[in-house]
């Protein structure tokens, strides 16, 4: 058992008296440590509980000269703050308020009074006297730090500017991967581009002269500016810039046209309207947010981007986004970046139960790594966090300087619902912020785990199903052209007539060229047959559709022709083939004989024994040309064999020229000279070397058949001497 030691009266009564004055003076001056334990002290007890926990434990850190930004509280938080009445009733609450800090910063004690009016308060810097004595006051419900809010940490990483060679002189953009994967081409398709709908990103800034975010229809001559409004809570500037780069990556995703080369919005026909809260390191306090979302939410905002926020949570966002939603705007939530380290990792705002929080996929759909994770355990509740996922992994977007830069991170992904929330406003504008919400995820692609889960949230966003209600089909490509045919150059104007609501075209003109336009032109240089092919294609798949020679390009055509056979006996049939170049049309044939023909590729039958000459014309919409075969075709009958010599008769040695005089077209010969010698020449030279009478026989043949004449003692040659061995008589 402890032994008790009994202290002396007179040091017991010392200790106590300097512990009561210790403590009178920590409540005097804080007003936050709560020592007295007497049920009496209500007053120090009310005035403790006003101040967080947060605030109080940074209050014991600074000295009492020092200012520390913080945020007030009024105790009615019921009133319709975007209402005249209730503007007014705010302004009412907070004037003695207002007016006690005004005297204050005339004693250096407190700066920078901002009124907070979509949650009834006043951000102000104070000292830590200050703040005990906004404790005490009856129109103060509660101080909060005015905490330190970022764009998530740079997993998004230092955006990584894209070097491309695109101009707005490009005749056509080339679609951002991410806006294809949620198949937002095809809403537009159908009209539906977020025209009419306002959205306001509250984020680092933009860059509104960038080509993509000029003004909405790219012209030049028109004045529809796509940025309509514009505060600056950082550093006060009435002109538009961007510092850091998020917010115009942010604003491209959301709105971008595609001028500049690459399409970057998934709802290219909305209007901006934009609040820098954070400066050029991406920081900047939470009541600037607060205070972007309320001039959102005062200049006809329908949604509100937000891509920062805090690990730590503030109750005073909880206000906010109630508010705003009250209000009828959407809050789209980045939900953070801190995935790596597991489940529970939500940043706020996006913990909110009433945010639309945005989740980050890869192009093959998996959760990014850094895409924080719920659930969301606040207020005495727990649920499932995100709400949705969309791309947010080397997403490709607008930059300052008419660039692009690619980026990764929630910050990413997020622009891509709200993009999508806009062309589900104008569908359906008077949808309410709950409505939106509940269209985004029971249209979502349900990946990860099966039903709404804490990586994934309801599952990777679907522009066209959100808008429409179901899932696209697969096209069906088809297209026509006009002309089809005409002399070189010959330009064509191509029409996509394809079904199923097609987002990409690929066209294949057959002379080597192609394109990715809807309905493009093109100009043949050379004659020819030309092959078109085009591929047709959306978020459900593709479709190709050929057709073979369908523009011909021609020039004055140069005529030719072949035929098989050239030769043959009596009746012969011959095909002709029409080997003209420079693309005729039209053929007319004279076969010889008196008949022609009008075909490219006659066939014709040759009825007489005879050489034909053939001509063919070939005729095109340039001109025409002729080709002449003189004896082209030889048709023969069974040849009748006759022949005539010189000299018949001579001294030896006597040369003899034989001359064929067969008729009927003989192709063959056989003479022989009656000396033992033969020839197969048609008109040969023979020479005797001995005296005597010699009988020559001629044989002729053809395809018909063969004919042979035997003329006897015809050469007769002779010398001094007796007669030759060879002579006739022998």
């Amino acid at each position: 058992m402890e032994k008790k030691v009994r202290k002396p009266l007179r040091k017991t009564i010392f200790e106590l008296l300097c512990f009561i004055c210790i403590s009178s003076l920590l409540v005097s001056l804080f007003s936050f440590t709560a020592l007295a334990e007497d049920t009496n002290s209500s007053s120090s007890l009310n005035s403790n509980d006003k101040i967080s926990t947060s605030l109080s434990s940074k209050l014991g850190e600074i000295s009492e000269t020092e200012k520390i930004p913080v945020i007030i509280e009024l105790p009615n938080q019921s009133i319709k703050f975007n209402t005249a009445a209730g503007k007014s009733q705010i302004e009412s609450e907070q004037k003695n308020l207002v007016k006690f800090l005004e005297s204050e910063k005339s004693k250096s004690n407190a700066q920078e009074i901002k009124s907070i009016k979509l949650i009834n308060a006043i951000a102000v810097k104070v000292t830590p006297g200050v703040a005990a004595s906004l404790a005490k006051r009856s129109d103060v419900a509660r101080i909060e730090p005015d905490q330190i809010v970022s764009i998530p940490e740079q997993s998004e990483t230092s955006l990584e500017k894209m070097k491309t060679s695109t101009t707005q002189s490009n005749a056509a953009s080339t679609d951002a991967w991410g806006v294809d994967k949620i198949d937002a081409p095809a809403v537009w398709q159908r009209g539906i581009t977020g025209k009419g709908i306002t959205v306001a990103v509250v984020d680092t800034g933009i860059d509104a002269t960038h080509p993509d975010l000029d003004d909405l229809d790219d012209s030049s001559g028109t004045n529809d500016p796509k940025v309509v409004g514009w505060i600056d809570y950082v550093n006060s500037k009435s002109s538009a810039y961007d510092d850091e780069g998020h917010g115009t990556h942010i604003s491209g995703t959301i709105s971008g046209t595609g001028a500049n080369g690459i399409q970057t919005g998934v709802a290219p026909g909305t209007k901006l309207i934009v609040a820098k809260v954070f400066d050029s390191e991406g920081s900047g306090y939470l009541s600037d947010s607060i205070l972007g979302f309320e001039w959102a939410v005062n200049n006809n905002a329908r949604i509100i981007s937000y891509s920062g926020g805090s690990s730590e949570h503030s109750s005073l966002f909880t206000t906010t986004i109630n508010n705003v939603v009250a209000a009828g705007i959407v809050p789209v939530i980045a939900a953070g970046n801190d995935g790596l380290y597991g489940s529970g990792t939500i940043n706020c705002p996006g913990d909110e139960l009433n945010s639309v929080t945005v989740g980050a996929t890869d192009s093959s759909n998996s959760i990014a790594y850094f895409s924080s994770r719920g659930p969301v355990t606040l207020n005495d509740q727990t649920y499932i966090k995100p709400d949705v996922s969309a791309p947010g992994v080397s997403v490709p977007s607008t930059y300052p300087g008419s660039g692009y830069a690619s980026g990764s991170g929630t910050s990413m992904a997020t622009p891509h619902v709200s993009g999508t929330a806009a062309l589900i406003l104008q569908k359906n504008p008077t949808m309410k912020p709950s409505e939106v919400k509940q269209k985004l995820e029971s249209t979502a692609k349900d990946l990860g785990s099966t039903g709404k889960d804490n990586d994934y949230g309801s599952g990777l966003i679907n522009a066209y199903k959100a808008v429409f209600g179901s899932t696209s089909s697969s096209p069906v490509a088809n297209f026509s052209a006009s002309p089809t045919s005409g002399k070189v150059p010959l330009t064509v104007a191509f029409t996509d007539t394809s079904t199923g609501t097609p987002t990409k075209w690929k066209w294949s003109f057959g002379d080597g060229t192609t394109s990715v336009q809807q309905n493009p032109k093109h100009k043949y240089s050379k004659a020819g047959s030309y092959t078109v092919v085009l591929t047709a294609a959306n978020a459900a798949g593709s479709s190709t559709v050929t057709k073979t020679n369908y523009i011909v390009v021609v020039s004055k055509p140069a005529a030719s022709f072949s035929a098989t056979p050239t030769s043959g006996k009596a009746p012969l049939t011959v095909a002709f083939t029409d080997t003209s170049t420079g693309t005729p049309t039209k053929w007319k044939w004279s076969f010889g004989d008196g008949t022609t023909s009008v075909q490219q590729n006659p066939k014709h039958k040759y009825s007489k024994a005879g050489n034909y000459t053939v001509a063919l014309t070939a005729v095109n919409a340039v001109g025409s040309n002729t080709v002449t075969k003189t004896n082209y075709i030889v048709v023969v009958s069974k040849p009748a064999a006759a022949f005539s010599a010189y000299p018949t008769s001579g001294k030896s040695p006597l040369t003899v020229a034989f001359t064929d005089k067969s008729s009927g077209n003989p192709t063959a010969y056989k003479w022989s000279f009656g000396d033992g010698s033969i020839s197969r020449e048609k008109n040969p030279k023979h020479q005797y070397l001995q005296a005597g009478k010699y009988k020559i026989t001629f044989t002729v043949s053809n395809a018909a058949g063969s004919s042979t004449i035997t003329k006897t003692n015809y050469i007769t040659v002779t010398t001094n001497t007796r007669p030759g061995i060879y002579a006739e008589s022998k």
